[in-house]
């Protein structure tokens, strides 16, 4: 008799166990479900911003390029018409603020 209820108290000890195991397995599921679906939209951001920025990098080399240009275009102008550089120069320094 006493080896039926030691097995008896060993299958509740098992049962018990296998349970507590169980429900801790599902929380760490339902956990790593959530991590996952964060990391995607986390990267999901991280490539829209990457894309946002390559656009930007873009315009803005345009925008350097044609700076650069007018700049070359202004100091040749100058070097042909000195006389206007002055009055280029006010207007620049005083009518664009």
């Amino acid at each position: 008799m006493d080896l039926n209820k030691y097995k008896s108290e060993n299958f509740w000890l098992r049962a018990g166990l296998t349970l507590v195991i169980v429900i801790w397995l599902s929380s760490m599921a339902v956990m790593n479900r959530g991590i996952i679906t964060e990391r995607k939209t986390l990267t999901d951001s991280i490539t829209r911003l990457n894309v946002q920025l390559d656009s930007t990098q873009d315009e803005l080399f345009n925008e350097k390029v044609e700076s650069g240009r007018h700049e070359l275009t202004r100091d040749e102008f100058f070097k042909k018409h000195s006389n206007l550089e002055k009055e280029y120069n006010q207007y620049y320094e005083h009518e664009t603020e």
